[in-house]
């Protein structure tokens, strides 16, 4: 016989744990008036209620199953929607960095809107921008010249006022040329063969202005300077100045053109 402490209430049947009444767990203490307990409360259909936790619980575990089977979902559709766009970049990529086709109608219909009825104005500037085949002959330098540098300053004061001539064949193309030369005389004497030294020349021409850069091959040394030179006397005679890392020396140039 079992009963409960709460309500006090007495059970006959050994396979009831808890109250009916009120869910406590029954005690085995003896009852003198176990026999006095009716049947039918014994046979009541409240014996097999199941305790509201065990459904409490059931319903957790599906809740939490539905939600993880929501959010594996999501996953696996971002996922795909991830492939699919970085499959499809490169052409995205491409399509994008090309540049729009022009149709080639346009150029067509708009050359006929630049010609008009007016006096062609902008004609002249172009006109006046030509040079004349004259001064183009008056700055064409290929041909020999003979070319006299004096010495102004030097770090050797015995080459001071020394004058060192060459004689150089130009060779123009357009607005450049090239020479090559070998110095011949020094204060209006010959050098002997022996001590002449080659000389190259490598330059442009910018309307008046003549520069150049020489490359000379000494008897011990190379040396090597710059001329700037201004073209007068119809193309025929250079005035100007030269450096030169042969003694630091500087001075004046003047270079006449052979007939």
């Amino acid at each position: 016989m079992k009963h409960c402490q709460i309500c006090k209430r007495t059970y006959t049947d050994e396979s009831v744990s808890y109250c009916l009444d009120d869910g406590s767990l029954l005690s085995a203490a003896p009852d003198p008036e176990e026999t006095l307990v009716p049947t039918e409360v014994l046979r009541s259909p409240r014996a097999a209620v199941v305790p509201p936790r065990l459904h409490s619980s059931t319903s957790s575990y599906r809740w939490i199953l539905y939600s993880a089977i929501l959010l594996l979902t999501f996953l696996l559709g971002a996922s795909a929607g991830w492939f699919i766009y970085e499959f499809k970049k490169p052409s995205l990529s491409s399509s994008r960095g090309r540049p729009p086709e022009i149709p080639t109608t346009v150029s067509v219909t708009q050359t006929p809107s630049a010609v008009t009825d007016e006096p062609s104005s902008t004609v002249a500037p172009q006109a006046s921008k030509r040079v004349d085949p004259e001064s183009l002959a008056t700055q064409n330098l290929s041909g020999t010249w003979n070319v006299v540098n004096t010495i102004e300053k030097t770090s050797y004061q015995s080459f001071a006022k020394l004058r060192i001539g060459y004689r150089l064949v130009i060779s123009q193309s357009g607005a450049n040329f090239t020479a090559e030369g070998e110095k011949l005389l020094e204060n209006g004497r010959t050098v002997p063969t022996s001590g002449r030294t080659a000389v190259h020349l490598t330059g442009a021409v910018d309307g008046e202005t003549i520069s150049a850069g020489f490359v000379e091959q000494g008897a011990r040394r190379k040396t090597s300077g710059r001329f700037v030179w201004r073209l007068e006397r119809e193309g025929t005679l250079m005035k100007g100045t030269f450096v030169s890392t042969a003694a630091n020396s500087s001075g004046t140039s003047v270079a006449t053109k052979e007939r």
